[in-house]
């Protein structure tokens, strides 16, 4: 039975404004990303996305949905083509508790492929003193190309807080 592999793992000692995997083979058949992760947007009611990006690509080939449940609320959102990365939600922010992360887990299926776009599926949640917040959803890469980085950056923050964690794993054929 096919286990998912350990690539590279991360845990920031000081802040940075993003996280780059870039040492992808072609061992694998799926890539799978988990975040224990804080921003340091300041916003309330404390919570904030993870930009992801494949190959280095920031001209705005991505799109996103996803569903939430914020408290007793439930919504949906899309951002269309024309935007610089895909987001996945959701991750603890100022002004929370600075104890408190989000945990956030992202399927990136054929990512080999070339002939069909690249994209992901994402989960994520946070708890909070007052307040927690839930999101699925995916998200796509208007491009072809195998995928051979990923990038995770601050959604609306400007760095990622200390003690963030970031691990890809890669899931083999056989």
């Amino acid at each position: 039975m096919a286990a998912w592999e350990v690539i590279e793992s991360t845990t920031l000692s000081g802040t940075s404004t993003g996280v780059t995997f870039s040492s992808l083979t072609t061992d694998y058949v799926h890539l799978l990303v988990k975040m224990t992760v804080r921003t340091d947007l300041n916003t309330t009611p404390g919570y904030d996305y993870v930009g992801i990006q494949f190959n280095g690509d920031t001209g705005g080939n991505y799109g996103t949905t996803a569903g939430y449940g914020f408290n007793t609320t439930l919504g949906a959102e899309e951002e269309a083509a024309n935007i610089n990365g895909m987001k996945v939600r959701s991750t603890a922010c100022d002004p929370e508790n600075a104890l408190m992360f989000g945990q956030i887990e992202v399927v990136i299926p054929s990512y080999q492929s070339t002939n069909q776009n690249g994209c992901c599926v994402g989960i994520g949640g946070k708890a909070g003193s007052s307040n927690g917040f839930n999101q699925f959803g995916g998200g796509y890469w208007d491009n072809t190309a195998a995928i051979t980085s990923v990038t995770l950056n601050p959604g609306g923050g400007t760095n990622f807080n200390i003690g963030s964690t970031f691990t890809i794993y890669g899931l083999r054929s056989s």
